[in-house]
């Protein structure tokens, strides 16, 4: 009988502190426990351009997708599998990879902007607790689009060339954009460094 009790004790017990365990990683796997892991948020637009930025707020390393190489603005990292690489330099404009999907309950019915997306593209870290900025015409933020970028994490990369999956996705909707007659983005806005 004694056994019976332990027994259903300790099966009562357990979901409780795995529960716990799970909500500690997540916890500490942030740098601000108060914002998401990785994020997009608005920084200014123009006439003719959004400037949105993408943060990093996890204690590991995230790989993008880019347009360029930036040689000049890299800085060192180690990956969590002990490769030396470099990250994107913090807090400046790149011309990152996206993609505009739509953000519709009848996903049929709404007008895609034509879109050529780029056939090549270059990886690029952002680093712990760092964040760049990119443009996006401000046509494709229309109500019912947004804007979808896709990342990994460093522990998801197993080889530096080669990605596995999954991939993450992040969202920025053109429902979200402030209304503005059009932002002076100069004083807002890091200078490219390339």
């Amino acid at each position: 009988m004694k056994r019976i009790v332990f027994i259903s004790i300790f099966l009562a017990v357990c979901p409780v502190l795995a529960q716990d365990n799970k909500a500690d990683l997540r916890t500490g796997a942030r740098i601000n426990p108060e914002k998401p892991t990785v994020y997009l948020e608005y920084a200014c637009q123009d006439n003719k351009r959004a400037y949105l930025r993408m943060h990093n707020n996890t204690i590991w390393n995230i790989l993008v997708r880019t347009d360029e190489l930036y040689y000049e603005v890299r800085k060192p990292i180690e990956l969590s599998y002990g490769v030396k690489s470099h990250a994107l330099a913090n807090n400046r404009e790149i011309s990152l990879q996206y993609r505009i999907e739509p953000f519709s309950m009848n996903p049929q019915k709404v007008d895609m902007p034509k879109i050529t997306y780029p056939h090549v593209h270059f990886a690029g870290w952002i680093a712990s607790n760092d964040s760049i900025q990119f443009s996006v015409p401000r046509e494709y933020l229309r109500k019912n689009l947004q804007v979808v970028v896709s990342f990994q994490y460093e522990w998801e990369v197993v080889k530096p060339t080669y990605v596995n999956d999954p991939e993450h996705r992040i969202t920025f909707r053109g429902i979200d954009l402030p209304t503005a007659n059009g932002t002076n983005c100069a004083a807002n806005s890091p200078r490219s460094e390339r």
